[in-house]
């Protein structure tokens, strides 16, 4: 069975308005990141070149759900894309809470999430 990129061609869509995108499968951040050119923050909230997430300036990244849903001060956004829900409640509030803190400057931190079927 092929695969469909109808959820990579969404995320691509998505970060043009700005945000991160949460990612939790590498595979799947890798390809986006090739398709969009976006920075993708894995081990230790780092990209490929060594670049730490808590220092990016710019619009629109994609991050390692793993590495990243602890310990990360991303006030400085306000639009969050969760490309696949998790399960547990406290790995949700961890991630929210990156974005969702003190010095948050938006009115709104928003989370959209892709929930896709067959």
């Amino acid at each position: 069975m092929p695969f469909d990129d109808s959820v990579l061609n969404y995320c691509a869509r998505w970060a043009e308005k700005s945000g991160l995108i949460w990612c939790e499968h590498i595979d799947f951040a890798e390809r986006l990141s090739d398709m969009t050119g976006l920075p993708y923050f894995a081990g230790e909230g780092l990209d490929k070149h060594g670049n730490s997430i808590e220092t990016f300036d710019g619009p629109a990244a994609i991050l390692s759900i793993e590495a990243n849903r602890e310990g990360r001060n991303l006030q400085r956004f306000s639009r969050n894309l969760v490309s696949s829900p998790m399960q547990q409640g406290d790995r949700w509030q961890q991630l929210l809470a990156r974005t969702h803190r003190d010095g948050q400057e938006a009115d709104e931190v928003i989370c959209d999430v892709v929930v896709s079927c067959r």
